[in-house]
């Protein structure tokens, strides 16, 4: 699992990469269709509206009129991460989400009113929430003016939890701003970056590459004299100005779309706080709906209800949230441990793999389930830059020579999907099925031995060829990887699979090292990690594992970035989506899918995956709306 952890983190470094990328600077406007500016406009408090409309749709239709939501109880989770009580400190923000969720808010995230709670507008069975699907939290409302400039408006009347070091003061733009520069110096952040004025090699280094990738000496020195002008203390990529005690100007260097992003990892603790040990859970204080009460170091944190908290349901309005009164999550290694959990009731919700879930519910007829989309892909890099694998008839042979379906069906159950990358199918806008495809890209996700042979003969290798595919320790997917062994010697193509440690795996797949294949779970629930850093947008990328080198990927990449028009972002990743598909640069194997169960008596829940740009950015977020049938569960297990 944590190879699959480091490949979903290191989605989040997109922003922060494209700070000093080679975008050229300009002003734009970002419009809807209509030509209007986008804003992100309150209509009740807790109810931002951050799409690019001007009208809010009034909640109908799912909401759940069965049962009227009441206060207290009792409920208790399982964290995503094993070391989640590690990252106290809110700074951490692409782990720490995990245990920050319920008690710091950030200044954006999804809009549970436009999910299945509300009007059903998105299914929130993604990790990555599109922009189109956020509201504000902690910012009231927003302006994009431009693909360099957002401006932030701070909610009024907020106030930090009542305890060290907040003591119950309001949120002002001072502790927004706090939280940004501290970010920005700590490696740890998700848009770490930050050198000192002092620091003429380090500045010297940010200009070059920026020189490099695309920038004017002009452009360069208007930002530095931009950022002298406004006292910044660093140099950066970005700054954050207030302009009063609740707003801020949100400025970065390189213009891009994703402006927004960061918005979504920012969980906002008091400006006090600048020296005090956050990693301590004694000293959590955020606005948020839940206040630490206990903590067991690798084992368990308890909240309470914060009876101050600010906000509303947008769903069932009046009421203020959160309804649990009680708050436990608890880290759970043993598989075998958290399925006694759920099955016994000492957990309420569990996220559960593929090979269990039927298992799980003939003896549970009564637990509730949805079946979640995978959060990446499963997928084999090549060395585009090597032969055989630089021919597109030997890569596309490879494709057409995986029989997927064999692979769902009998090894996976009917749990997996066959084609989880690059776009994710929960990117609905940007994404085409496979029975949709044109017949050309179609092909490659079908079975088809005999073209794969025709394919190969053409490129010179009518006797097919060898060649070695790395993979870490896991037993799922090299069961997966040796059946693609079984079905690729079909048309004479012998793989020799190489299990290696995960450290070792890790160093052959960032420094590109490997010999010809490399097989790994990668994260694609953000589309710009993948078509940029993972997918040819970008060729010098870390990530960049199959050293794919084309151009109209960088220019698409380049283009796609700078879209703010949603619509039009995504009709241009679709075409690209195909285009690249047709490539193909690695070869998509079927991931599994998961599922989440939880109990009857826990309501206001229909699968909601996520809250924010990633899992661990905003899973747990989602507990402020959900509350305990406290009768029923009495009546079940016996215990509130």
């Amino acid at each position: 699992m944590a190879k699959r952890f480091v490949a979903i983190f290191g989605i989040s470094l997109t922003v922060v990469a494209l700070v000093l990328s080679g975008c050229n600077a300009g002003t734009t406007t970002q419009t809807t269709g209509a030509g209007q500016t986008v804003t992100g406009t309150a209509t009740t408090p807790g109810t931002t509206t951050a799409a690019p409309t001007t009208t809010t749709t009034a909640p109908t239709g799912t909401v759940d009129a069965s049962t009227t939501p009441t206060y207290g109880g009792t409920f208790t989770f399982v964290f995503a991460h094993s070391k989640a009580t590690d990252y106290f400190d809110p700074i951490v923000s692409a782990i720490g989400g995990h245990i920050a969720g319920p008690t710091y808010d950030r200044l954006m995230e999804a809009d549970w009113a436009k999910g299945p709670a509300g009007t059903n507008e998105f299914a929130f069975d993604i990790s990555n929430t599109p922009l189109t699907y956020r509201t504000g939290l902690l910012l009231e409302n927003w302006e994009i003016t431009d693909l360099n400039t957002m401006i932030w408006h701070v909610r009024k009347g907020v106030h930090f939890q009542n305890k060290y070091p907040g003591n119950g003061k309001e949120l002002t733009a001072d502790d927004i701003i706090a939280y940004y520069q501290r970010g920005l110096k700590d490696p740890r952040w998700t848009g770490y970056g930050a050198w000192e004025w002092t620091d003429t090699a380090g500045v010297q280094g940010r200009h070059d590459l920026a020189i490099k990738n695309g920038r004017t000496e002009a452009e360069w020195k208007t930002w530095v004299d931009e950022l002298k002008s406004v006292s910044w203390p660093f140099f950066a990529g970005g700054y954050t100005a207030a302009l009063n005690k609740y707003t801020i100007k949100y400025r970065i260097f390189t213009p891009s779309a994703a402006i927004a992003d960061v918005t979504s990892w920012m969980f906002i603790p008091p400006a006090e706080s600048k020296n005090v040990d956050l990693s301590d859970w004694k000293n959590a204080c955020g606005t948020g709906p839940f206040i630490v009460q206990d903590c067991v170091p690798a084992s368990s944190t308890t909240w309470k209800r914060n009876t101050n908290y600010w906000m509303e349901d947008p769903v069932h309005k009046g009421n203020m949230l959160p309804y649990i009164e009680t708050l436990r999550g608890l880290i759970i290694i043993e598989e075998a441990t958290a399925l006694a959990a759920v099955k016994t009731y000492k957990v309420d919700i569990l996220g559960v793999a593929w090979d269990k879930v039927e298992g799980l519910k003939k003896n549970n007829p009564d637990l509730q389930w949805k079946k979640l989309l995978p959060t990446g892909g499963s997928v084999i890099f090549m060395r585009t830059d090597l032969a055989p694998f630089s021919d597109v008839r030997v890569r596309q042979a490879l494709s057409m020579g995986v029989d997927r379906n064999t692979i769902i069906n009998d090894y996976f159950k009917g749990n997996a999907i066959p084609d989880a990358w690059p776009v994710s199918p929960g990117n609905a806008d940007a994404y085409t099925p496979i029975d949709q495809m044109p017949t050309d890209v179609k092909q490659l996700f079908e079975y088809h031995p005999d073209l794969s042979m025709q394919l190969l003969a053409a490129a010179g290798l009518t006797n097919g060829f060898k060649s070695e595919v790395d993979i870490y320790v896991s037993p799922v997917d090299q069961d997966v990887l040796q059946l693609v062994k079984e079905q690729w010697a079909k048309i004479n193509v012998n793989i020799d699979i190489k299990v290696l440690e995960g450290a070792t795996h890790s160093s052959m797949i960032y420094g590109m090292t490997y010999p010809g294949m490399i097989y790994s779970y990668w994260g694609n629930a953000s589309p710009q990690s993948v078509m940029g850093w993972a997918h040819g947008g970008v060729p010098t990328s870390i990530y960049a594992f199959s050293k794919v080198v084309d151009r109209e990927a960088e220019l698409f990449y380049l283009q796609w970035a700078k879209e703010a028009d949603p619509n039009k972002a995504n009709a241009l990743l679709k075409a690209e989506y195909l285009r690249e598909n047709k490539l193909v640069w690695e070869i998509p194997l079927p991931t599994s899918v998961g599922n989440t169960c939880w109990h009857q008596y826990v309501r206001g829940y229909r699968g909601e995956v996520n809250m924010g740009l990633t899992s661990e950015m905003g899973n747990t977020s989602k507990y402020k709306f959900l509350w305990i049938d406290q009768a029923l569960k009495q009546k079940i297990t016996g215990s509130k």
